[in-house]
């Protein structure tokens, strides 16, 4: 458990800021009170069991207010920002920090690997910057807003993956391998992609090259296993951490390809496989059946053991279907 006390710096600030809000709000008093935070990892146990653990919390403090029109939020960095390690037996991240009484905070979080370098956290953790060209484990983020804390709390924030992961899993492999058809390559190609997180609001600018033109992800995955093994599936995972624009409904195009047969081999495409934060789409099918190959697309929140349709979403199923030239 760490504790930490906002000292004569935030005081200070938060004594002047007041000065100038309506007469109708509380006025900060200096008084501070306990607030105990749980940033709760939507799918803890997965998150700490890989070499890649998420082991450290990131956080950063932001009072707010609201602006004379009494609409448009405020938000301003406070003297507190740092990173925690404490968990509790679930293995979510715990931290207590002193708040002065009478205000609002905004409190945002990172959680991530401590050992990974594509991550770069902005000034007052405002923003997180990911370099795709450097391994990228597994981070979660979420803010935490405390309306006029009064007396000590306690709150509970839960932690989302922003990034999509598409998995591709065939049932017939060996099959397909008995009947000639060595199963070679999954292609993807995602038009738009983001690199930036601003952690006060959750949005997303896009990559872009230097003319300012979104850059394109392409992505493919060798069939390397399955066929040489004694399991009938194999399964691909053939985008494992990408970070998807704002509000963009994503869909791609999967291409699966199998390898020459006397026939001419396996050629399937699957359209419009949705991708989505915090979620794994997964498509499953069997390259061999009568007329073709057909492939089932589902889309499953990131932190379930199964896959689930998502009933919120009318874009989380799909199938596609290609000739095996037969």
């Amino acid at each position: 458990m760490k504790k930490l006390f906002l000292g004569v710096m935030m005081l200070a600030g938060m004594m002047t800021h007041t000065a100038c809000t309506s007469s109708d709000e509380p006025q900060a008093s200096g008084e501070t009170v306990t607030v105990n935070l749980t940033a709760a990892i939507d799918n803890a146990a997965t998150a700490r069991a890989t070499d890649n653990a998420v082991d450290v919390l990131h956080y950063a403090i932001y009072t707010s207010r609201k602006a004379a029109d009494g609409v448009t939020e405020e938000l301003t960095a406070t003297a507190v920002s740092g990173s925690t390690t404490a968990k509790n037996k679930e293995g979510n991240f715990t931290l207590t920090v002193d708040l002065v009484k009478n205000q609002s905070y905004r409190i945002v979080f990172w959680a991530q690997n401590q050992n990974c370098q594509a991550y770069t956290l902005g000034n007052q953790l405002a923003t997180v910057t990911v370099d795709y060209s450097k391994e990228i484990t597994d981070a979660y983020f979420g803010k935490s807003d405390i309306i006029n804390v009064t007396q000590p709390i306690s709150e509970s924030v839960t932690l989302s993956r922003p990034m999509a992961q598409l998995n591709i899993n065939a049932s017939d492999v060996l099959e397909a391998d008995r009947l000639g058809y060595k199963i070679t390559k999954a292609e993807v190609t995602v038009s738009e992609y983001a690199n930036v997180i601003n952690l006060l609001t959750g949005a997303t600018t896009k990559a872009v090259n230097t003319s300012g033109e979104p850059l394109v992800w392409s992505a493919s995955a060798q069939w390397t296993d399955g066929y040489t093994s004694n399991s009938e599936n194999s399964t691909d995972n053939l985008i494992s951490k990408l970070i998807l624009p704002t509000g963009n409904n994503v869909t791609v195009n999967v291409k699966l390809n199998g390898g020459v047969a006397a026939d001419g081999g396996i050629a399937i495409e699957v359209p419009n496989v949705p991708l989505k934060a915090n979620f794994r789409t997964n498509i499953d099918g069997n390259w061999l059946t009568v007329g073709g190959s057909e492939f089932t697309v589902t889309l499953g929140n990131y932190g379930d053991s199964t896959t689930t349709i998502d009933p919120n979403d009318p874009t989380t199923s799909g199938s596609g279907s290609g000739n095996t030239n037969e």
